[in-house]
């Protein structure tokens, strides 16, 4: 190989080498835009399902974090129509007194958590907890307030299932005490509203 074209493919190396980089970022940077991408849950025909507590609820569970430890609040079923997989969308709210560190909340359709959780802080307690929950600021107890004052909780989930009958929950405990058995968290004014797709009527059509 003469000289001269050892020195073309000396530089079109170089030139592979130096465009390297801009190719691993721009793989990067649609790796993080995918995952940036929203899930997505939409349909039509949206039906409306509400329960609300009877009575203000007490609950000294410790939330153990490997899916235990988590006490029914409130639950209902629901029939979500159509011929395909739908969106069931659910809004949950409450007013909680902590007597516990924290209090934490799960919303499940037929036992499997929905769209919107997340996991118990490692700042707030270690080892992790692996069970999805939300947890809302306001729910913390504050040792400087003596005085049980209530605190707003609300939060949004959505699952995409598929027809027929489903059974929504919303579970939900006190952490993380030493002992559990002598605080207590209270539930006041809980209302779960749900939206999905609802078995249509004679008279409309079904495209989906």
């Amino acid at each position: 190989m003469n000289y001269f074209a050892k020195g073309v493919l000396t530089a079109m190396t170089f030139a592979g080498l130096l465009s390297l980089p801009v190719v691993v970022q721009a793989a990067q940077a649609q790796q993080q835009s995918k995952q940036m991408e929203p899930d997505v849950c939409d349909n039509r025909a949206a039906r409306v399902r509400a329960v609300k507590l009877a009575a203000p609820v007490l609950n000294t569970v410790d939330f153990s974090g490997t899916n235990g430890g988590l006490e029914p609040l409130l639950e209902t079923q629901i029939y979500v129509g159509g011929k395909k997989g739908s969106c069931v969308i659910a809004h949950f709210s409450a007013q909680v007194s902590t007597g516990d560190n924290t209090v934490v909340f799960q919303a499940s359709i037929d036992d499997v958590p929905m769209e919107g959780h997340a996991l118990y802080p490692d700042e707030l307690r270690d080892p992790q907890l692996t069970t999805p929950i939300v947890l809302d600021r306001g729910t913390v107890f504050r040792p400087t307030n003596p005085i049980p004052v209530p605190t707003m909780a609300s939060y949004n989930f959505f699952q995409i299932v598929k027809a027929g009958w489903h059974t929504v929950k919303i579970k939900w405990a006190g952490c993380c005490s030493s002992d559990p058995a002598s605080v207590s968290a209270e539930a006041l004014a809980a209302v779960l509203t749900l939206e999905y797709r609802g078995k249509l009527a004679h008279y409309e059509e079904d495209d989906d």
